[in-house]
């Protein structure tokens, strides 16, 4: 990652994918305790700084997840304001009152009618779940919000079906899309608000139980019980690798084994 970063961002001026290296790198410094992936985290912060608005023509907008990552990592100003600044933003202007939305027009405020996606509610979720329990303040305020935004979010029917299997991009021509392993974003900020909140909550079981409803049909319809995942959760089953479907799987796999699915497979 270190190494090929620079390659990366020498052609990349798109700003959420780079900061979504960021976050990729503040994941890798949390398990490997790695300095240098960190710091990896914060260069990438401040190179994609300069793109911001400035405050007082409109509150930024950023990519949620690495602010408040950065934030929580750190403890330093410069992080916990632009975390401040990126939540409200998206809460005022990117959340529709059922999902939140990636484009907003930068002279009126106003929400561009958009197909929604889940990745861009992933992220929120994701950042909001770490921001809402930094202190009791920010839970007091935040976490109500969390609440609405993942209830919502999870049984939105444009991509959860009648039988809770996330369909997002299974339907049309858009099968073979690379966006269709981006379903992994909302599933991991499903399991990072459930790691962090209060697991008898109803909130906190119904992400428990849709998480579980997408391992199942991983294992039943997307796979042979094999490596293979298809990108398409209501099957056929892959006979053959793709990244879309690995990409996809990866992040539910490793949010059911985090929520105890070895026993729910022995419980099969």
């Amino acid at each position: 990652m270190v190494q090929c970063y620079p390659l990366y961002t020498r052609t990349e001026s798109d700003v959420s994918p780079t900061m979504t290296w960021a976050l990729a790198a503040i994941y890798a410094h949390r398990a490997y305790d790695n300095q240098s992936l960190l710091n990896l985290s914060t260069q990438v912060w401040e190179q994609q700084n300069k793109f911001v608005v400035p405050s007082q023509f409109i509150q930024r907008s950023q990519v949620p997840g690495t602010n408040v990552s950065l934030a929580e990592n750190l403890r330093q100003c410069d992080y916990c304001r632009s975390r401040d600044e990126s939540e409200l933003f998206v809460k005022s202007h990117m959340f529709n009152g059922t999902v939140v939305i990636d484009r907003v027009d930068m002279h009126s405020c106003d929400k561009v009618a958009h197909e929604a996606v889940t990745y861009d509610s992933g992220l929120f979720i994701e950042g909001l779940s770490v921001y809402s329990n930094q202190s009791d303040q920010t839970n007091a305020m935040w976490a109500p919000f969390l609440d609405q935004v993942v209830q919502e979010a999870v049984v939105f029917s444009g991509w959860t079906g009648p039988d809770g299997i996330n369909f997002e991009y299974e339907r049309g021509n858009r099968q073979s899309g690379a966006q269709i392993g981006l379903r992994s974003v909302f599933i991991r900020g499903l399991f990072e608000a459930w790691s962090r909140m209060d697991q008898t909550s109803s909130t906190a079981r119904l992400v428990e139980s849709y998480v579980i409803v997408q391992y199942n049909a991983l294992l039943d319809f997307a796979s042979n019980r094999s490596n293979l995942y298809s990108p398409l959760w209501h099957g056929p089953p892959a006979t053959a690798l793709t990244p879309q479907g690995q990409l996809a799987a990866l992040d539910t796999l490793n949010s059911a084994a985090g929520l105890g699915a070895p026993i729910l497979l022995s419980s099969r």
